[in-house]
């Protein structure tokens, strides 16, 4: 198990919030009222949370200890330059960087030579997509996630593909 993918939920009807919804996560975060946040540290396994462009630039990130933190960016494509400045200095501290996969890699090259994972949605792949999806990742020397890996055939399909990390459902 390397870690866990934490998810921010609201207390109100919203069933989940977008962290670029809510910038209270960093409170809940920092205070680690965040459910589980302390038991995921004292295992020390990573915690992976999405945050959005202008979580990044707000320097949320900073509420997670770096040794255990992965940022995780879902859409990488047309970040600003200061966006990249800030992704730069969060690995520079030590945080891990995930990103999520687009099929117009070329235009993400920035962010994805300073990512430690790729994250791949493997809904509807079949193994040829997802070995030329690999191979095209090999340049950017990233661990890669496979996502929505829920049944035995993804599960073999991936490793196939070389892909050694899974999250499912």
């Amino acid at each position: 198990l390397w870690g866990y993918e934490l998810v921010y939920v609201s207390t109100d009807d919203h069933p989940a919030v977008q962290s670029e919804n809510s910038d209270i996560i960093a409170v809940d975060l920092a205070s680690s009222t965040y459910m589980g946040l302390q038991q995921i540290l004292e295992r020390e396994k990573k915690i992976m949370i999405h945050f959005s462009r202008k979580n990044i630039l707000d320097n949320l990130p900073y509420a997670l200890p770096p040794s255990r933190a992965a940022v995780k960016i879902t859409d990488p494509k047309n970040l600003s330059v200061s966006a990249l400045e800030s992704i730069t200095r969060l690995k520079d501290d030590g945080y891990q960087i995930v990103a999520g996969w687009v099929p117009e890699h070329k235009t993400c090259q920035a962010v994805y030579h300073l990512a430690d994972m790729i994250c791949l949605d493997v809904s509807d792949q079949i193994l040829p997509e997802l070995t030329a999806i690999f191979k095209a990742l090999e340049p950017y020397h990233v661990a890669v996630l496979a996502n929505h890996v829920d049944d035995q055939a993804y599960f073999d399909i991936c490793t196939r593909a070389g892909i050694s990390f899974f999250q499912g459902s």
